[in-house]
């Protein structure tokens, strides 16, 4: 398979026999598309976990971010606690999106439920 490249606003995806996430920044150029549309302050935590090799993940990640909602990123193969906290909000995969004390499963439409509520 031929590895090949993709940018997105949150950094660089390498596809290939598997996929790796580059980096995970808001690229200046995106930075500017937020301030145009407005900056948000939000008190609201979101948590994405996540994993490595996870597109799923990847996706609730990319679109968290074009909507300059902040989060915090969850590793659960970098930290074996943290699949204990998933197992806590009733799951055992990932990813999993957590607000207040809502958490959803998956890209599904109850992630834009809980994207408003992160916002509101």
């Amino acid at each position: 398979m031929m590895r090949q490249e993709e940018e997105y606003p949150f950094g660089v995806i390498h596809f290939g026999e598997s996929f790796e996430v580059e980096r995970i920044f808001f690229t200046k150029d995106y930075t500017e598309k937020l301030n145009k549309r407005g900056t948000r302050t939000l008190n609201k935590q979101v948590i994405v976990y996540t994993t490595k090799d996870c597109i799923e993940c990847t996706m609730v990640k990319k679109v968290l971010s074009e909507e300059g909602i902040p989060f915090e990123t969850r590793d659960l193969s970098v930290n074996p606690e943290y699949q204990k906290e998933v197992e806590k909000y009733g799951f055992l995969g990932v990813p999993v999106t957590v607000v207040e004390n809502r958490a959803v499963k998956g890209f599904t439409n109850e992630l834009k439920e809980l994207m408003e509520l992160a916002k509101s």
